[in-house]
């Protein structure tokens, strides 16, 4: 390129300057940026690392919830187990309650007896820590209050006899004996320290029985000793740090595990007092268990440890609940080995990558590297008489990409090297080409008659182009036509004289081709193609151009012109030609348009000349109206009368508006200027006064345009005199009063008996319409007369 500068008459100095720029820049810009051998590998490994992340992360995360799925159905189902176990304990001990309640509800039992029996059953169920048989006051012997004995194990396994019938101990006012007395049914006490008998804290089963009778004779019981179920809550191994916890309805703490925490057992209750948001979701787990229900949590416990727990209700009417508590830390564990030994695959892997593709992208890069040197010597050659000398082939082999793009990097300096010979005749040439155009299209803007217009494209294209012919059709309005509608020369106004015409369908047609096809089409020997339709006026031609005369999308026509020389057109004419053709259009389109406005406004003329319409329009900025001859006949005078076609407001005003009505047109006026609307359209009719003082009337048509930004940039309208129309409206609605007057008056004479009597509601109605004058009605003799003889 800078060869071409300096032979299009650039100086040497410029040169230099351009020169330096464009050493310099490459150099400022390497400060700055990133070569390629380093670019690829940190794109390849971001993407690896990407890849490694959400491997990893999608890989815990499904650990994860497989792990938790599987501890929710493993807790449930040992949750289950160690509830049945506790419920087997406690059915167990109530069996011996209900055998020893059957005895004594079918016997009677004496002291020794009684004592025997029970003796006898504790010895054959080890799991019970004491037994009695309490009789409701003065039931076992009338003469004996209160008769309870009781057996239990000592520490040492032997059975030690207590009488619980003693006024101090009073029986029968304890739950384990008022419960089962009130419920009439086997109740299971809640836990209770035993001061009179064990001395331990235990559970009771309590059942009670009765004579033949139904009377309730006493009441059956087995102590458990609540140690044991402790013993089994605690020795629930739930993994390896987590605990079992028992409650009961209340939540109380029954029994715990060794890693639960500290608490005083059948004492302390496992609700967090003051809870944190995340401690509450624990005392909401403890509320469900205290309700009686089944469930799963992720919960904080008392301990601060996140905790997954599952819990079940006892049942049995006990209000036990038993939870199973599972540290999450220890399920996630196998999570977060296998997360660790991902980042350390995806570390390693990484680094072999870096490595490998580090290598991979120099054998890129330095082939890259030797074409942009070669691309840098080319743009920055001087003024070297030979191109050779300068630019020398590239010489890349990498058997890839690389090699075919060194292959049309080559190819590309052979054809540069053609183009820089030729480079300014073919600039020269288009830029004369462009002249042209210019030269013609100013000269068809200048033209508003379109038949003059076309004539005037056709012979200056033909002759500053040098074409042998030029010639313009135009689409007709059913569109399927191509008229023939000016033609360069003798040749071609005789051609448009014959009325020449070219069906857009027809495919022999290369005119007809342009106009479907929307593009240029060439025929660079039209003895070689079918398209071609030979014309005896035209015997020379050789090859021909067609291109399409477009607004935007829609075609309005083609100019098609011709030459004596075989392959005269270029790909450069066609784009040359369809600017013109484009060019032409737009003119076409100016002077339809110019045609159309003076038809329109011939048509307004005529019909505000019809209809009596005054047309004008206000300058809001100005405050000036603007009038036409129209406009002054309306109010039956001149403008040379007035003072010319433009008046302000308020001369308007004082000129034409009736006095009374001007609160009126200014409301009017008011409303306009405050509207929003893009376009405001508003009728208005008052009163005016004529040049000779009489009252007429109007009716006004305002239209105001405004911008995107609310502001006005036209405001116009058109006034019609309604003066006849309003007088006739107002003799019609004088005479529908009057007919109404008549009619009511007539419906009252006709009610009248007598004619004395209707001659005065004649006089009286009539006297009314009349304004209250006074009113004679008088009958002629032979009226009176006729109706003498009717009646």
């Amino acid at each position: 390129m800078k060869n071409m500068f300096s032979k299009s008459g650039k100086n040497d100095a410029s040169q230099d300057d351009k020169a330096e720029t464009l050493k310099s820049l490459p150099e400022s810009r390497r400060k700055t940026r990133f070569n390629l051998r380093i670019k690829l590998p940190v794109v390849a490994i971001s993407l690896l690392a990407l890849a490694f992340l959400g491997l990893t992360i999608i890989s815990v995360s499904v650990s994860r919830l497989t792990l938790m799925k599987t501890l929710e159905s493993n807790l449930q189902t040992e949750a289950s187990l160690q509830a049945e176990s506790i419920r087997s304990h406690l059915t167990w001990t109530r069996s011996m309650a209900i055998d020893l309640s059957t005895v004594a509800a079918s016997m009677n039992l004496d002291e020794e007896e009684s004592k025997q029996v029970i003796a006898h059953m504790l010895s054959q169920n080890e799991q019970v820590v004491g037994s009695a048989i309490a009789y409701e006051p003065y039931r076992f012997k009338p003469d004996v209050l209160y008769w309870a004995p009781y057996y239990n194990r000592t520490a040492s396994g032997s059975l030690q006899f207590t009488q619980l019938g003693t006024p101090e101990n009073n029986y029968p006012s304890q739950d384990w004996y008022n419960l089962a007395k009130e419920a009439n049914g086997i109740i299971l006490s809640p836990p209770y320290f035993d001061t009179g008998g064990a001395k331990i804290w235990m559970v009771t089963w309590s059942v009670p029985f009765h004579d033949a009778s139904g009377k309730l004779k006493g009441v059956a019981t087995t102590d458990i000793a609540f140690s044991q179920t402790q013993d089994i809550v605690r020795q629930i191994a739930v993994g390896k740090y987590g605990y079992a916890f028992l409650i009961d309805k209340d939540g109380v703490i029954l029994g715990i595990g060794d890693q639960g925490g500290q608490y005083n057992i059948m004492e302390d209750h496992l609700m967090i007092p003051n809870p944190s948001e995340q401690e509450s979701s624990w005392n909401n787990v403890i509320k469900q268990m205290i309700a009686g229900q089944s469930g799963f949590a992720n919960v904080i416990d008392p301990q601060g440890n996140s905790m997954f727990v599952e819990y079940q209700p006892i049942g049995m009417n006990t209000g036990w609940s038993l939870g199973l508590a599972y540290p999450q830390k220890e399920l996630f564990q196998p999570a977060v080995q296998l997360q660790n030994n991902l980042i350390l695959l995806s570390v390693i892997v990484l680094v072999v990558a870096s490595v490998a593709l580090f290598l991979f992208s120099l054998s890129i890069t330095r082939p890259l590297r030797e074409i942009a040197t070669w691309a840098s010597s080319v743009s920055q050659r001087d003024d070297s008489p030979s191109f050779d000398e300068v630019v020398s082939p590239l010489n890349i082999h990498t058997n890839d990409e690389i090699e075919d793009l060194a292959e049309t990097f080559n190819q590309m300096r052979q054809e540069l090297r053609q183009a820089f010979s030729t480079l300014e005749q073919r600039v020269a040439e288009r830029t004369q080409a462009l002249t042209t155009v210019a030269e013609v299209s100013t000269t068809a803007s200048t033209i508003l008659e379109t038949d003059r217009l076309l004539q005037q494209v056709v012979d200056l294209a033909k002759e500053r182009f040098a074409f042998y012919h030029a010639h313009i059709y135009l689409l007709n309005e059913a569109g399927d036509t191509l008229v023939l509608a000016s033609g360069a020369g003798k040749v071609g106004r005789q051609m448009v004289a014959e009325g020449r015409s070219i069906p857009l369908d027809r495919e022999q047609s290369l005119v007809a081709r342009a106009a479907r096809e929307k593009k240029g089409v060439t025929v660079n020997d039209v003895t070689q193609t079918p398209d071609f339709l030979p014309n005896p006026l035209l015997p020379d031609t050789h090859s021909e151009m067609a291109v399409p005369m477009m607004i935007g999308e829609h075609v309005i026509g083609v100019l098609d012109v011709q030459s004596e020389v075989v392959g005269r057109f270029t790909e450069a004419d066609v784009a040359v030609q369809t600017t013109l053709a484009s060019q032409i259009a737009t003119a076409i389109q100016n002077s339809r348009s110019f045609a159309e406005i003076q038809r329109s406004q011939a048509q307004l003329a005529e019909a505000l000349t019809i209809s009596r319409l005054g047309n004008w329009e206000y300058d809001v900025d100005k405050d000036i109206f603007t009038f036409n001859d129209q406009f002054y006949s309306i109010f039956r005078t001149t403008a040379e009368k007035v003072g010319g076609y433009k008046l302000s407001s308020a001369e308007y005003s004082r000129n034409f508006v009736h006095p009374d009505d001007a609160a009126l047109v200014g409301a009017e006026i008011g409303k306009a200027l405050e509207a929003k609307e893009r376009y405001y359209r508003a009728t208005l009719e008052h009163r005016i006064l004529f040049e000779n003082g009489e009252t007429g009337y109007i009716s006004v048509n305002v239209n105001v345009e405004r911008d995107e930004n609310g502001k006005i940039i036209r405001w116009y309208g058109a006034n019609q005199d309604i003066t006849e129309r309003r007088h006739l409206e107002e003799l019609i609605r004088k005479r529908a009063v009057e007919q109404e007057a008549i009619n009511l008056i007539t419906q009252k004479i006709q009610s009248a008996i007598t004619v004395e009597e209707a001659l005065q509601v004649a006089a009286r109605e009539v006297g009314h319409v009349l304004g209250g004058r006074e009113t004679i009605v008088a009958i002629e003799p032979p009226a009176l007369t006729m109706d003498g003889n009717e009646n």
